[in-house]
C-alpha cells in the first residue's frame, strides 16, 4: 500500500510539473537525434562518401551543451568558413562483424528565455 501511495505522489508531481512548464518564460533542455543508416550507400560502391551532419547554432535563444556521436568510423567536429558547426565523417565499408553502418548524433541544446522588445510607432507612414 505504501508503494502505491508513493507512486501516486510521484506521478502527480510529475504531471503537475509538466503542466506548469511554460516555454515562453522558462528555459528547457532538449536532446535531438540524427540517425543515418548508410547500408545502401556503402553497398553501392560509388566511391568516397563524405557526411556533414549539422549541429545546432549557439545564439541568444539556445546554446549547444553537449554532442554525443555513435559511429564505427572516425569523426571530428569542425566549422565552416561562416562559423557553422558540424560533425564530419568519411564512412568506408565495414568488414563483417565490425558493427552497423550507422551514425547516430545526439546534440543537447539548452534553450534560453526569449526576450522580445517591440516598439510601436504612433506616426502613420503615409
Amino acid at each position: 500500500m505504501r508503494v502505491l501511495a508513493v507512486l501516486l505522489v510521484v506521478s502527480t508531481c510529475t504531471a503537475a510539473c509538466a503542466a506548469d512548464f511554460d516555454p515562453w518564460t522558462q528555459s528547457a533542455r532538449y536532446e535531438l537525434e540524427y540517425s543515418v543508416d548508410l547500408t545502401a550507400l556503402l553497398a553501392g560502391g560509388n566511391g568516397a562518401l563524405r557526411l556533414w551532419l549539422p549541429l545546432p547554432v549557439n545564439n541568444g535563444a539556445q546554446r549547444l551543451v553537449s554532442t554525443v556521436v555513435q559511429s564505427p568510423w572516425e569523426h571530428r567536429e569542425a566549422r565552416d568558413r561562416l562559423g557553422n558547426r558540424f560533425v564530419y565523417v568519411e564512412p568506408m565499408p565495414l568488414a563483417a562483424g565490425n558493427g552497423e553502418p550507422q551514425i547516430v548524433l545526439r546534440p543537447t541544446v539548452q534553450s534560453s528565455l526569449c526576450q522580445v522588445e517591440t516598439t510601436f510607432s504612433t506616426r502613420r507612414p503615409w
